[in-house]
C-alpha cells in the first residue's frame, strides 16, 4: 500500500509533533510516548519507533499493517514533513503491494470511509 503524505510550509526536522494528523482515508495518531498508529478503513499500521524528520524533512519508518481479519503485513512510510502537513508514500506487503496516496494535516481527524475490500486501502 503506497500512502502519499505531504507537509506544506516550512521544512520540519526532528520528531513529528504529537497529536492527530488526518486526511482523506487516514488518521495518524502520534502519541507523546509510544508507537504512532496510522488508521484506515481497511486496517491500521503500528509504526516501529518514533516518526522523525531528517535535515531534508524526510520521514522514513517501518510499520506493521493489520487488516480487519487480523492478517499482518510489513510496511514502510517514506514521507516529507512541511509545516502542518505530511506527504509521502506507504508501501504495505511484498507482492503484490497495496498502494495508496494520502495527505495528512496536523490537528485534523481523517475521514476513513468504508473498506471496500480486505486488502484494498480506501481512496
Amino acid at each position: 500500500m503506497l500512502i502519499l503524505l505531504t507537509l506544506l510550509g516550512c521544512a520540519h526536522t526532528g520528531p513529528l509533533p504529537s497529536g492527530t494528523w488526518g486526511g482523506d482515508g487516514y488518521t495518524l495518531d502520534v502519541p507523546e510516548d509510544g508507537a504512532p498508529v496510522l488508521r484506515g478503513a481497511c486496517g491500521q499500521g503500528v509504526v516501529e519507533g518514533p516518526l522523525v524528520a531528517d535535515a531534508q524533512s524526510a520521514v522514513v519508518a517501518e510499520l506493521t499493517w493489520t487488516t480487519p481479519s487480523g492478517a499482518e503485513e510489513p510496511g514502510r512510510i517514506d514521507a516529507s514533513a512541511r509545516g502542518r502537513k505530511l506527504t509521502g508514500h506507504l508501501v504495505v506487503g511484498s507482492f503484490p503491494e497495496m498502494i495508496d496516496d494520502i495527505e495528512l494535516k496536523r490537528g485534523r481527524e481523517g475521514t476513513l470511509g468504508a473498506c471496500e475490500g480486505e486488502n484494498i486501502p480506501p481512496g
